[in-house]
């Protein structure tokens, strides 16, 4: 166990990048359709996934994320983000907190490591079918072995070439000119793609959505790498409460969850199993509370 412990402090804090790139997947929904969101982004996850989503939403919308892990009670991952729409456009807020902490030797001495992620985003629709969006964030990292802090910029699109806007392509940037303690950090890109199909007056919606992303460097693996998120969701959308069973996977896990929704609010669900024995299989929490409209 503590060999899977300190595994997971050098992934969370030593090499913050390989972490938000390979594992770090937020958002309850997100998650339970295997990480492919780039193109479904539409709401307060867009800040996180793609922030030309933002120019989608049509209401406010606070969504809170706690992220479980079976095997190693230690580490924790909570998730806030926000989106406010405006007359043109919509602001994104979120911030992410990882922490660890590690008792050892016979007078159990703790140590802890913390991180923190702020985003600040902005998307606007350029046309009625193309939306385009930044992010600015920052990183800060508080452990015993030192501190450090960096910027980085995100960058995304969102093109919808039909006019029923069933059908989505997207695409991002992350970690555009992005620095952690005087270290550059690579840049990845991901392209996605979704289709939503409506019926029963679109009651009743089946939603596919896959994501490729390209990386270099990654994992001591050199030149260009590629990991691929495929996921689908089957919702019931009703006047006052909404049900969604949703299922995927990754290059590194199979995913699944479901939600509830009543009015304003909703409660969202997903657990991973992991290909690999490393932190054992993941539950992850959320709830979003809806309010106004867009302006």
């Amino acid at each position: 166990m503590k060999r899977t412990i300190l595994f997971i402090l050098t992934a969370l804090f030593l090499t913050p990048q390989v972490f938000a790139i390979s594992d770090l997947q937020l958002g309850a929904r997100p998650q339970a359709m295997g990480g492919a969101y780039t193109a479904l982004s539409n709401d307060a996850n867009s800040t996180y996934w793609n922030p030309s989503g933002l120019a989608k939403a049509d209401h406010g919308e606070i969504q809170f994320m706690h992220w479980m892990f079976s095997d190693v009670e230690q580490v924790m991952v909570d998730y806030l983000s926000l989106a406010y729409p405006l007359t043109k456009g919509a602001l994104g807020f979120a911030w992410v907190r990882k922490g660890a902490t590690l008792e050892e030797g016979v007078n159990n001495t703790e140590t802890s490591m913390s991180e923190n992620d702020i985003y600040l985003s902005y998307g606007m629709g350029l046309a009625e079918c193309f939306s385009f969006g930044l992010s600015l964030k920052r990183s800060t990292i508080n452990a015993q072995i030192g501190d450090g802090s960096g910027f980085g910029f995100d960058m995304g699109v969102l093109y919808q070439p039909f006019k029923d806007h069933n059908f989505t392509l997207a695409a991002t940037g992350k970690n555009l000119v992005a620095d952690m303690k005087d270290e550059m950090i690579r840049p990845y890109y991901t392209f996605g793609t979704a289709y939503v199909v409506g019926f029963s007056e679109n009651m009743h919606e089946l939603t596919f959505a896959a994501d490729i992303t390209t990386k270099e460097d990654i994992n001591k693996t050199e030149g260009m790498s590629i990991k691929y998120a495929a996921g689908m969701e089957y919702a019931f959308n009703y006047t006052d409460y909404s049900f969604a069973l949703r299922g995927g996977m990754n290059s590194n896990a199979v995913s699944m969850g479901l939600g509830f929704g009543f009015k304003f609010i909703d409660f969202n669900y997903a657990i991973v199993l992991l290909n690999e024995d490393t932190i054992g299989d993941s539950h992850k929490f959320g709830i979003v509370w809806k309010f106004g409209e867009k302006k």
